[in-house]
């Protein structure tokens, strides 16, 4: 599960970019601020419960001044902590001249211009997912054999269920086998980039390699698995 913090001014458009997020990752949990000290408050006291933030959506103007930085200001606060050196930043911006600047002062990850939409935020942290800029989560599964397994969510190249209550889990490196979940379960439990592509199976998005809607079947790494007729239209 990510952590966000979200810092902007406008309640109406924090409340959107919550929204947005949360619509596409409900069990992520995200915090919003409006103003520098409620957000370094909330960075602060992460710190202290070692419950750190894994990704910020700051805005460089925290005030209806023009000339105002506190945004940056903030970006500085938040680099201090050496919890928080590489975590990423996503900065909103009236202009690339700033924008640039907090590319370069501040390692943030990227920025947005203004006006933005949700579907700009969406593509971005999709993207942030697919190479590695987020956090790599870890899925903790007991096999069949009551055998507990820590595996990296990117390991994972796919999961099937074709045996009654019994679900397998196809890595990297193995295969396992658990009663632990069902394929619904599990899916709701990961999200993207994973995606149901059959009633039988899920994938690993950042593993596939080719699609061919025509035979409707997919290759995962060097595995192929068919496409049901229902899920067509996410390929």
């Amino acid at each position: 599960m990510q952590q966000i913090l979200i810092v902007n001014n406008d309640i109406e458009q924090c409340t959107i970019l919550k929204d947005t997020i949360n619509s596409a990752f409900p069990n992520w949990k995200i915090e919003t601020a409006h103003c520098y000290s409620d957000g370094k408050l909330l960075v602060k006291e992460s710190v202290q419960t070692n419950n750190c933030f894994t990704l910020f959506l700051l805005d460089k103007q925290l005030s209806n001044t023009q000339e105002d930085h506190s945004g940056f200001v903030l970006a500085e606060y938040i680099r201090k902590n050496p919890e928080y050196f590489t975590t990423p930043m996503l900065f909103f911006a009236n202009t690339s001249d700033a924008s640039l600047y907090a590319l370069s002062k501040y390692h943030c990850y990227d920025f947005i211009l203004k006006p933005y939409s949700p579907k700009q935020i969406l593509e971005e942290i999709h993207q942030m997912l697919l190479i590695g800029v987020l956090k790599t989560e870890h899925l903790e599964i007991r096999d069949t054999t009551r055998v507990v397994y820590l595996v990296p969510h990117k390991d994972i190249l796919y999961f099937t269920s074709d045996v009654p209550h019994i679900l397998t889990i196809v890595t990297k490196n193995n295969s396992i086998h658990t009663r632990e979940y069902t394929i619904n379960g599990l899916l709701q439990k990961l999200e993207f980039p994973f995606v149901r592509c059959h009633r039988k199976f899920v994938i690993n998005k950042m593993h596939l390699h080719y699609v061919d809607k025509c035979l409707k079947h997919l290759e995962v790494d060097e595995y192929n698995i068919p496409i049901g007729q229902t899920y067509l239209n996410l390929f």
